[in-house]
């Protein structure tokens, strides 16, 4: 494997995945319980505190929808015309599939062989592209509400992101998948009741 190939699967996908896996962690959390109750983080011998929860579940929300879209397009799917399709990028300084040694994903390949029918697979990638696109990666007409995205929608199609990029790179490259359980070297996320 080439130092680039090493640095794309070893660091550069797996910290995308990393910050989709906060967004599936916290999302529905954020929501839930709040704002009922103030927010606190602590970070070394300082805590900061809100009561708004919308400090941290937007930009968590935008960043799981944004970064979706990439890692998606680093698959080579695409839905410019709000349909999804297989469309490789064409920009030279964007990595691609090919970088690694993988071709393309089609979008028969990428919305089969789940749990769950082609046609919602289908749909929680566009719902994805449809959210960086139209609410997050720019400012809009549109807004969360008009397309119908809620945060526990967007929270499952993001987790689905994370385990097609698995299937599709790292079984495919016959490598461990990216998790993010206790002990992962990827890191985790760990609940603590008070």
């Amino acid at each position: 494997m080439s130092s680039a190939s090493s640095d794309v699967l070893g660091y550069r996908i797996p910290a995308r995945m990393r910050e989709l896996e906060g967004f599936v962690r916290l999302g529905v959390a954020l929501e839930r319980n709040l704002p009922s109750s103030d927010i606190t983080v602590r970070i070394g011998d300082s805590s900061y505190s809100t009561a708004d929860h919308r400090f941290l579940l937007h930009p968590l929300a935008d960043a799981a929808a944004i970064i979706s879209r990439g890692l998606l397009n680093f698959l080579g799917l695409a839905a410019p015309k709000g349909s999804l399709i297989e469309r490789p990028l064409t920009r030279p300084d964007d990595l691609k599939m090919p970088d690694i040694g993988l071709g393309w994903v089609s979008v028969s390949s990428a919305t089969s062989g789940w749990p769950f029918s082609p046609g919602d697979a289908e749909a929680k990638l566009m719902l994805c592209l449809r959210c960086a696109d139209k609410v997050s990666a720019h400012l809009t007409h549109q807004s969360a509400a008009s397309n119908t995205i809620d945060i526990a929608s967007l929270v499952d199609a993001a987790d689905f992101v994370n385990q097609l990029v698995n299937r599709e790179v790292y079984i495919a490259l016959g490598l461990p998948p990216v998790t993010f359980d206790h002990g992962s070297a990827h890191g985790s996320i760990s609940v603590s009741q008070s």
